[in-house]
């Protein structure tokens, strides 16, 4: 029994069938079956089985006596509160989880990450391409400034920090628009409080601890800097943990050899004080590695957040959210896990902040989300183009944010916000026509309209709907691609693709994606430097159509 799925087998099926019947059963699909049969097993927490009993909610009845709550109707009341508290906290914690996690399983200092042979599906990695070249590399500001050298030819680039949040582009999107520069990444002002809401953008200048202190009176946003006769674009960080990703496009065959060349030569991670003699950096091809970088969706996910908080200052996640944290004795020098019953409601509320992640992520609710009107599936998780999850009004939209780095890593304005011919942007789609959702064990068309609005090139990509990662099958990428040849396109300039666990009949084999048929899976639509016609609506994909032949 696994998380209330239960399989029955026999001993004469063996070990290795027995697991790989319960992966099946328990909707864990391809990627838990494989593992069964000798490759790495989905690590703990990550997958959600198909029944996960919660206890009963711990109010019942209010009672008072003249206006005062009987000692049951107290302690319900508090306990009420507590898992209130400790769903939110998930919810809101799940951009620093996310981040925290990746960041673990990077190179330590000194080394990059990078996908060689681009992104295959052996990495748990949030809804990663498979088209653009990757290197990402973590920064970890305690001990002072850090000097990131970007080379020529740089696509999109950028630097999060550990709540997700955006602090500066680099690349082809940043301010040396793809010529190649320097950025210099300083440490937050430790003893700066944001006194009202959850930390965005750059802090003010304020006085600085004795090991941080700098010249550097960078305050907004990203500033030009003069030190040792180099120029720097500065910007300041809200945390010490910092992800830096480049991605780069691959040759027109589709090769991605000379974006590797050129970040191994030329991207850099290093402390200011080494600026002018930069140390040489170690680069770990991640491609087919057996690395996670995924959360866990179980109580252990608050373990991640307690550790995360020890070495962080006050300004990486600000005193809300650090107080919902303390309200459930969770606290900077404080050990875990906190109380018996504390235990038993993060227990609990892990079990419905993974329902309503999944729920956000799949199934948005607000009509914002659904980019073209209600009967259509598609829909974005950037409600609003607003890449801080913020409406016009000034309100903050936690759903959509949770719902964002439940799924997905990394974010920029170039992401979200209509720049065209520049940046990405994407499509989601996890049900097809009729609105149930997308099977492995089924099979689907989607179409693409001719003159698909992508400069650069478009893709679509499958993947598994447990891990959010990409879908693990027999093929080498679960994805299609402009960029990579062995597509037909339709005498009418579209594009017919499918997808499910065999090619159907008289469809080109090239334009089929295999799915697993003991999972469930949903597809990105990205357009690579965006054109008018899709910011316009006058060019959208058709709906995913189920075309699987009734039994």
């Amino acid at each position: 029994m696994r998380g209330g799925c239960t399989v029955a087998t026999t001993a004469a099926a063996g070990a290795a069938a027995a697991a790989a019947a319960v992966a099946a059963a328990c909707g864990l699909g391809l990627a838990a079956a494989a593992a069964a049969e000798g490759g790495a097993p989905l690590p703990g927490g990550v997958p959600t089985p198909d029944s996960a009993p919660v206890a009963p909610l711990p109010l019942e009845e209010l009672r008072f006596e003249g206006g005062f709550p009987v000692p049951e109707t107290v302690e319900g009341a508090y306990r009420t509160m507590d898992l209130a508290r400790a769903v939110t906290a998930y919810l809101d914690f799940i951009p620093a989880a996310s981040a925290g996690a990746l960041a673990g399983a990077l190179p330590a200092p000194g080394g990059v990450a990078i996908t060689e042979t681009l992104m295959h599906a052996d990495p748990l990695f949030l809804t990663a391409n498979t088209d653009t070249v990757y290197a990402i590399s973590a920064a970890d500001l305690r001990r002072g400034p850090l000097v990131v050298e970007v080379p020529p030819r740089s696509g999109p680039g950028l630097v999060n920090d550990g709540y997700f949040r955006h602090v500066l582009d680099m690349g082809s999107t940043g301010p040396d628009m793809g010529k190649g520069g320097k950025y210099l990444l300083l440490p937050p002002l430790t003893d700066v409080i944001d006194k009202n809401e959850t930390f965005e953008g750059n802090t003010s200048v304020g006085q600085v601890e004795a090991a941080l202190i700098t010249d550097f009176q960078v305050a907004e946003g990203l500033q030009v800097v003069e030190y040792a006769g180099e120029t720097l674009f500065a910007a300041r960080s809200r945390c010490f943990s910092n992800l830096i990703a480049l991605r780069g496009f691959t040759s027109e065959d589709g090769s991605p050899d000379g974006t590797v060349d050129v970040f191994k030569r030329g991207f850099k991670v290093y402390p200011l004080s080494e600026l002018g003699a930069p140390p040489e950096m170690r680069f770990e091809d991640i491609s087919t590695a057996a690395m996670n970088t995924i959360h866990a969706s179980d109580a252990t996910f608050f373990e991640e957040v307690h550790a995360l908080i020890q070495d962080e200052p006050a300004s990486c996640f600000g005193p809300e959210l650090l107080g919902l944290l303390a309200a459930l004795g969770i606290e900077q020098g404080r050990p875990f896990p906190p109380s018996k019953d504390i235990r038993e409601t993060l227990d609990q509320a892990a079990a419905i902040g993974n329902a309503a992640a999944r729920s956000l992520t799949f199934a948005p609710r607000g009509a914002e989300s659904y980019v073209y009107g209600p009967d259509s599936v598609w829909y974005t998780l950037f409600p609003g183009g607003s890449y801080r999850w913020l409406t016009p009004e000034g309100a903050r939209d936690p759903d959509s944010r949770a719902a964002f780095f439940f799924g997905a890593t990394f974010v920029t304005p170039f992401m979200s916000q209509q720049f065209v011919g520049k940046g990405s942007q994407y499509l989601v789609a996890a049900r097809d026509s009729g609105g149930d959702w997308l099977q492995g064990n089924r099979s689907y068309v989607l179409t693409l309209p001719p003159d698909i609005p992508a400069e650069d090139f478009w893709s679509v990509t499958v993947y598994d709907a447990q891990t959010r990662s990409l879908l693990q099958s027999p093929q080498e990428f679960p994805s299609l691609s402009s960029k990579r040849g062995g597509l037909e396109e339709n005498p009418d300039g579209s594009f017919d693709l499918f997808f499910g666990p065999a090619p159907p009949p008289g469809a080109p084999v090239g334009n089929w994606v295999q799915t697993d048929p003991h999972g469930s899976f949903f597809l990105i639509l990205r357009l690579y430097g965006p054109g008018a016609r899709y910011f316009d609506g006058t060019w959208r994909p058709d709906e995913p159509l189920n075309t699987t032949p009734s039994p």
